[in-house]
């Protein structure tokens, strides 16, 4: 977008603005690298590891810089998502892009193969954890990101990221599904005006994949070639959307295994699998 100053008639053009949080994940890490290669477009990634917030507010203004960076928020709490969503100078961007890298994908099984869930300190049948960061978290930057974006005349989008499984409802992913699908009705309630983006993916070819399934390759069938690298979800994401800021849309990313059993996402199949996958036999 050009905009004319009408002080001197020079022109500039608006950035596009890119929060990522998770950023030091493999889709995190994925999505800062497709971004990278954007023109006119700044990148703020979130992490824990990085430098404080506070050092990258510009002194003039009490804003950020309009810069690409990575900056650690403390705990994400509504107040400090708030506090950090209001210190964006949103008028030097025509776009703000959230995309929502946290998650916590627990195994809901033990060596017997019974549903069991951890940190669940109000009996709801849900791993806290789970809710946090997939509901609450999420929420909380979508609503300051957006009414800040919006008052401001920038376009809003956000991304999250889903399984293929959810859809399925196994057993052994239950607070996983039944938080998305809480996420899921929350995206589709919001305005039209900015946009609501669910992408549901297989398994990722990353360290983090195989180190909390430590016997998939070992105990089962599974075949890396079938996994999506990191680097395909932004990459198709990018190429299938048609107006990310605008309305709901829900995509499946994933690549077909030939022979693939059409019972593998039933819990008679998929139970026993996980096991095979976690624990050693």
């Amino acid at each position: 977008m050009e905009i004319i100053d009408k002080n001197n008639e020079n022109k500039y053009t608006k950035e596009k603005l890119v929060i990522i949080t998770g950023i030091t994940g493999a889709i995190g890490n994925a999505f800062l690298a497709k971004y990278s290669r954007e023109e006119n477009t700044a990148i703020c990634g979130i992490s824990r590891k990085a430098e404080d917030v506070s050092s990258f507010i510009n002194p003039e203004n009490n804003k950020f810089f309009p810069a690409t960076f990575i900056a650690n928020l403390g705990d994400l709490t509504e107040q400090n998502i708030k506090s950090f969503a209001e210190k964006i100078n949103y008028n030097e961007f025509e776009s703000a892009t959230y995309v929502h890298g946290l998650g916590l994908y627990p195994f809901e099984i033990n060596k017997i193969g019974s549903h069991v869930v951890e940190n669940d300190k109000d009996g709801d049948g849900i791993n806290d954890t789970v809710l946090e960061l997939s509901h609450r978290v999420f929420k909380f930057f979508v609503e300051n990101l957006s009414k800040n974006s919006i008052n401001s005349g920038a376009k809003f989008a956000s991304v999250i990221f889903g399984g293929i499984a959810d859809v399925h409802k196994p057993l052994a992913h239950q607070s996983w599904w039944r938080v998305m699908g809480m996420t899921k009705d929350y995206m589709k309630k919001q305005k039209d005006n900015i946009g609501m983006n669910l992408i549901n993916i297989s398994s990722v070819v990353c360290s983090h994949e195989i180190i909390t399934r430590p016997h998939v390759f070992t105990q089962t069938d599974a075949d890396l070639k079938y996994w999506l690298l990191p680097h395909e979800i932004p990459d198709r994401f990018f190429a299938e959307n048609e107006n990310m800021f605008s309305g709901y849309h829900e995509y499946e990313f994933f690549h077909i295994r030939p022979n693939f059993d059409p019972n593998y996402y039933e819990n008679f199949k998929f139970t026993p699998r996980k096991v095979k996958e976690i624990f050693h036999k």
